[in-house]
């Protein structure tokens, strides 16, 4: 979501209980504006909070001049002092799979997982127990990059140059209500969401700057947006495996925008919610 319409974004989704207080929103335009200045980012984007027990995180990421490629991630406490987020390793990937419950709120937190395998057969057979620690820092980061996997934009809002840079698109102005709210108008925003761009004869609209991406309407389990059109003034679109992370346009306008407020857990029961 972009800071400078953070405001116009939050407005959208504020009637979903998702948004943040009046001081939250002035410290963080303002210490965004220093922090993109800091760390000389083209552009600076509001990816949301994650909530834990005693502090939540708040979450942005920096960019330089591609809109996907090579994003800084960077967290904050009290929306003034952001820290950067290191990419995840796929051992910290691994380790956070098995991590439940809520965030403390701490980053130098430690988890500590004891996992139990049974080995041998018969009177041989005994158990070994396995024992790792993961500091919440780490499991935030890794976190951050499960969501953000599911991160949509609407067709047509970024384009992608032919030496593979992204960039937003100045001439797009949104889509009418009605395809809108269709799955197909809206693309994972992610590297590996690779689209097979169909023959001419079969998609005439078909357009490689476009089309770049993979569209949502397939995704497994069948069901997992959840479509809301709100008279028409705009249109949101809610995620049911990450329940917090939420998606909006405005019909007919640029106004778009994708974030994620919640516990940082998935939704175990969603087999069960289809």
């Amino acid at each position: 979501m972009d800071a400078d319409t953070l405001p116009v974004g939050l407005q959208e989704l504020a009637g979903f209980g998702r948004g943040l207080t009046q001081s939250q929103k002035s410290s963080i335009h303002t210490s965004l504006i220093i922090t993109q200045s800091q760390n000389k980012f083209s552009a600076i984007r509001f990816w949301g909070t994650i909530s834990g027990i005693k502090e939540d995180y708040f979450i942005v990421y920096g960019i330089n001049k591609d809109e996907l490629n090579g994003r800084k991630y960077m967290y904050s406490l009290n929306c003034m002092d952001w820290h950067l987020l290191q990419d995840p390793s796929e051992e910290t990937m691994t380790k956070t799979d098995v991590i439940r419950g809520r965030f403390i709120g701490d980053p130098s937190y430690e988890y500590e997982h004891v996992d139990v395998q049974r080995i041998g057969e018969g009177d041989d057979a005994h158990d070994e127990e396995t024992v790792f620690t993961i500091k919440e820092e780490d499991r935030l980061s890794a976190i951050v990059h499960r969501i953000t996997a599911e991160f949509i934009v609407p067709r047509g809002a970024l384009l992608q140059a032919p030496n593979g840079v992204v960039y937003k698109n100045n001439g797009y102005f949104g889509h009418n209500e009605s395809d809108s709210a269709h799955l197909s108008t809206w693309f994972h925003f992610r590297k590996d969401a690779k689209h097979v761009v169909p023959k001419v004869t079969d998609f005439a609209d078909a357009d490689p700057a476009v089309d770049f991406l993979a569209t949502i309407e397939n995704d497994i389990p069948n069901g997992i947006w959840s479509v809301q059109n709100q008279n028409g003034k705009s249109i949101i679109l809610k995620n049911l495996h990450w329940i917090g992370l939420v998606a909006y346009t405005v019909p007919d306008t640029r106004l778009y925008g994708c974030a994620y407020f919640g516990t940082g857990e998935p939704n175990y029961d969603l087999p069960f919610m289809l």
